[in-house]
């Protein structure tokens, strides 16, 4: 459990394992500096759903690793409150990498 999600969840009242429906999420912006960015911080609007949970649009902000940034449709596994279920961590480490773009292959 990584750092961030420790942080999260310890904050939770009633946490439980739910999944995030993306409905937006920014794509990473390509920085143009000789380093390239390992995540990058966004806003990504969704539904939220776990047991006891009804589904909940939700905004969250939070650091997007820039390997497993989602797509619209995509479920994310996630840690909600039952008590608050605008309250949630990704986990990101559940989450598969992106497939490279056609333009990395030539």
């Amino acid at each position: 459990m990584g750092l961030m999600l420790w942080w999260r969840t310890k904050r939770m009242k009633d946490p439980v394992l739910g999944k995030f429906t993306v409905d937006v999420c920014p794509t990473p912006a390509s920085g143009g500096g000789d380093i390239p960015s390992i995540s990058y911080s966004a806003l990504i609007l969704g539904v939220v759903s776990a047991p006891d949970v009804p589904p909940k649009k939700v905004r969250h902000h939070c650091s997007v690793p820039v390997k497993k940034y989602p797509k619209s449709g995509q479920n994310l596994p996630v840690i909600v409150d039952r008590a608050d279920p605008t309250r949630l961590a990704i986990r990101w480490d559940e989450v598969s990498k992106r497939p490279k773009p056609f333009a990395d292959y030539a």
